[in-house]
């Protein structure tokens, strides 16, 4: 194992983010918590820099973007919060899990569509059927008394 990979935590197989270019900002938490939440900074906000995700192509990149929306900073960092935990430390678990849960749905490659026709059989049982209800209506006109208007 070399020293970069001593120092970066693996995303996926092909993904890593080195350990030093990921931020962490810890803040008191909302919610309930009794006094623990009025003294204890244990809302995790962590900020990865997208250039610092090392194996991630551009095309990925670009989906991770999508993904992410709103998350990615002016910065052109990501942002992921966490603040379930009363634990500072497993707040900061929750977002490397959610990091590495968003890098894994970017790296998988959308399937391209094939664009389709629709079957001979399907045509024509949507005009039979537009047939049958166009006469049902048409039969209703004729059927109308011109006293009732």
């Amino acid at each position: 194992m070399s020293h970069e990979e001593a120092q970066s935590i693996r995303l996926s197989p092909n993904t890593r983010v080195l350990r030093n270019a990921i931020r962490y900002v810890a803040s008191r938490a909302s919610g309930p918590g009794g006094q623990n939440v009025n003294k204890v900074s244990s809302r995790v906000q962590m900020f990865v820099p997208l250039e610092a995700l090392v194996g991630l192509d551009d095309k990925a990149i670009e989906r991770l973007r999508k993904i992410a929306g709103r998350k990615i900073t002016n910065e052109d960092e990501l942002l992921v919060v966490s603040e379930n935990s009363r634990s500072q430390q497993a707040n900061k678990d929750e977002c490397l899990s959610r990091l590495t849960s968003m890098v894994l749905e970017a790296e998988v490659v959308p399937k391209k569509r094939r664009p389709t026709k629709p079957t001979r059989g399907s045509v024509e049982r949507r005009l039979r059927s537009k047939h049958q209800q166009s006469d049902r209506k048409r039969d209703r006109r004729s059927a109308r008394n011109p006293k009732d208007d």
